[in-house]
């Protein structure tokens, strides 16, 4: 088998300017009609004369008669029984190769490389195992942690194949997406410590002490820059790099947290904790997966694309101020800018 990292000259690939490869094609319609050059001109749905045309290229080509007319008859000639079964294997391997791939899930073996963040690991993970597990058994999945700044770069390294990120990205040229939804904020606080109105102004929730989030590690925030906007500011008394423990801080002491609406629903509140919405109208946090477009049309990637993004979209809108998005082509980007993904 050939190796692309073989190296050819440059006069191996120019010599092949010089020839038509649609006269192979004439040639194999020929050697069908036993040389007979008015049935091989109908085969291919050309005139005759374009025919007569071919044939005497052809005979150029392969600096030989081909045919040798005998009585009524054309006989072919040794160097054309010669060439007849590189050219019958050339061209039945040519319509192989431009045929569509066939994907047969149970069949495949491959290798897929996931990086997501936790909470995503466990909403994901579960049911593409057990899909793959009882519907392509020789796919596996491997995911990793991989901080939001280098989750480009590693696609265009190689080091990962499909990302799951939960913030704006300034995507490249070469990077496919699909938006999978968009979640809006929750307020998080316990009323017993924190006494909020329903509803409460901005001014109002800037008031009491805040904890901070973000997974990764940029500030300030899109919510610092929202109060800012506004002409105001929070009292950050403490930052938190995870968000599983976050709902466990605010029933415990006087602070308020905001926070993804998604994540709510993902890791659930203790019964003291109360919630607001927060600037639903105003605020979403994309979540989108990412890929390189040089994967677009690898048969194993685009069926765990696929698992994901109807697993994400069916069934998840209504819920927390939880909207589902259609998916993007590789083509759309999206302006992060310099604003944190966090809370």
């Amino acid at each position: 088998m050939h190796d692309i990292n073989d190296v050819r000259s440059a006069d191996f690939h120019r010599q092949f300017r010089r020839w038509d490869m649609n006269l192979i094609v004439a040639f194999d319609a020929l050697l069908h009609e036993s040389g007979n050059v008015t049935q091989a001109a109908a085969r291919l749905a050309i005139s005759q004369s374009a025919m007569s045309h071919a044939l005497n290229r052809l005979r150029m080509m392969f600096d030989d008669p081909l045919y040798i007319r005998t009585g009524s008859r054309m006989t072919p000639t040794a160097r054309t029984l010669a060439l007849a079964p590189g050219v019958a294997a050339w061209l039945d391997a040519s319509r192989e190769m431009l045929a569509p791939p066939q994907f047969v899930a149970a069949e495949a073996k491959a290798r897929v490389r996931l990086a997501l963040p936790e909470l995503f690991e466990r909403l994901l993970l579960p049911p593409l195992l057990a899909h793959l597990y009882h519907h392509a058994p020789g796919i596996e999945i491997h995911a990793a942690a991989q901080p939001l700044p280098q989750v480009l770069d590693a696609l265009d390294q190689g080091e990962i194949d499909i990302a799951i990120v939960a913030s704006p990205l300034a995507l490249r040229e070469w990077h496919g997406s699909a938006l999978l939804l968009e979640t809006c904020f929750m307020l998080a606080y316990n009323p017993l410590l924190v006494p909020l109105p329903v509803p409460a102004t901005l001014a109002d929730i800037a008031a009491f002490p805040h904890l901070s989030s973000s997974y990764v590690g940029s500030f300030p925030t899109l919510i610092d820059h929202y109060f800012e906007a506004h002409g105001l500011a929070r009292d950050k008394r403490a930052t938190s790099i995870g968000l599983t423990a976050i709902p466990a801080i605010v029933e415990a002491i006087p602070i308020i947290s905001i926070l993804p609406s998604l994540v709510i629903e993902m890791i659930g509140t203790p019964p003291g904790v109360m919630l607001q919405p927060f600037a639903q109208d105003e605020l979403r946090i994309p979540v989108q997966m990412v890929w390189h477009l040089r994967n677009a049309g690898d048969a194993v990637q685009a069926y765990v694309r696929q698992f994901l993004e109807h697993r994400l979209l069916d069934g998840r809108g209504g819920e927390h101020g939880i909207e589902p998005a259609a998916a993007r082509d590789g083509t759309g980007r999206q302006n992060a800018g310099k604003v944190g993904a966090g809370a």
